[in-house]
């Protein structure tokens, strides 16, 4: 089967857009052509809608938000340079922190995402960065300590994964839960009276 979707605005990705778009039982987008030649066909009326993709369900996780808005607010910055200078304001707003908590960054950032570069700003406490995507982290050298990945002989995970340098070292960066759990189960545990205000 395939279905004709019409009489909307329908996103296509990169800021294009069509009035009309065919779609196979596989869920994958295909011709005009192909929707007259299909044994069944269904047209459905988007009355003035917008239509766009979806590959995950719609959810969210209200007290993860609720602690990252307790640390650092990076969320819309455009350049490293930016990042590094929130840091030292909250450095210098919150003296006496001993793990300074930063959400959330643009993955597409330009400029080298390592935990050198967090170094030139923080260097002697953990500093930990959530992306906007919430599976990575981008972390400094002192939250590799911490958590003794500021090592070759990294532990194996079952998924995600720890980005390594030329030198075999961690350059900063880890992806998805398992990876990102190794230096989050380090953080300072939050209060009761901190989760509610989160």
């Amino acid at each position: 089967m395939v279905t004709k979707f019409h009489n909307g605005k329908i996103y296509l990705g990169n800021n294009h857009y069509s009035s009309e778009c065919y779609v196979d039982d596989a869920g994958i987008v295909t011709t005009q052509r192909r929707f007259y030649e299909a044994d069944t066909r269904e047209e459905v009326d988007l009355e003035g809608n917008l239509l766009v993709p979806a590959f995950r369900d719609a959810h969210a996780h209200p007290l993860f938000a609720g602690r990252e808005s307790l640390g650092a607010h990076i969320t819309g910055v455009s350049n490293l340079a930016q990042i590094g200078q929130i840091l030292q304001n909250y450095m210098a707003d919150n003296p006496g922190t001993s793990w300074l908590d930063g959400a959330s960054y643009d993955r597409s950032l330009t400029g080298a995402k390592t935990r050198q570069a967090l170094d030139n700003f923080v260097s002697d406490i953990p500093v930990v960065l959530h992306a906007e995507d919430h599976h990575t982290l981008w972390v400094n050298t002192k939250a590799l300590e911490v958590s003794g990945l500021l090592t070759r002989n990294l532990p194996e995970l079952t998924e995600g994964g720890i980005d390594v340098g030329e030198d075999g070292l961690p350059t900063g960066i880890l992806r998805e839960w398992q990876a990102m759990q190794l230096v989050l189960s380090k953080a300072p545990k939050l209060s009761l009276e901190q989760d509610v205000q989160a």
